[in-house]
């Protein structure tokens, strides 16, 4: 069995990795995903086709480790901290830092709340 925290673990490295595949697995049906950038996704293809034709392609490498990791006990969610590095297309790689906050629904990744300096992303679109 699957941990939450361990859900959340497996969707950072499917960032880094890129694997749109990976990703849409470990996804709910009806999951969410928010960003402060304007984006609100809703359902499983939704946010697999925004990632993969939206986001990924942006990127020749992505680098991300977890800082910290919380998994709350009693409610199925995970926050995750973390820092990285970004190699974009072009040409213009930046550091990053961030937070998701995971909501967990039978075994599968329901929502996630994404954080980040958005100013830091701006100047280097």
């Amino acid at each position: 069995m699957t941990t939450n925290a361990e859900l959340a673990r497996q969707m950072l490295k499917c960032y880094v990795a890129m694997d749109i595949d990976g990703l849409e697995a470990l996804l709910h049906d009806t999951t969410r995903h928010w960003a402060p950038i304007g984006v609100d996704l809703r359902s499983r293809s939704t946010v697999v086709n925004f990632f993969k034709n939206d986001v990924f392609p942006k990127f020749q490498k992505v680098e991300m480790e977890i800082v910290n990791l919380y998994e709350d006990r009693h409610e199925p969610i995970v926050a995750l901290e973390w820092r990285g590095h970004l190699w974009r297309k072009n040409g213009k790689d930046y550091d990053q830092s961030g937070v998701f906050i995971i909501e967990i629904k039978d075994g599968k990744i329901s929502l996630v709340k994404e954080y980040f300096d958005t100013a830091t992303m701006n100047k280097n679109l």
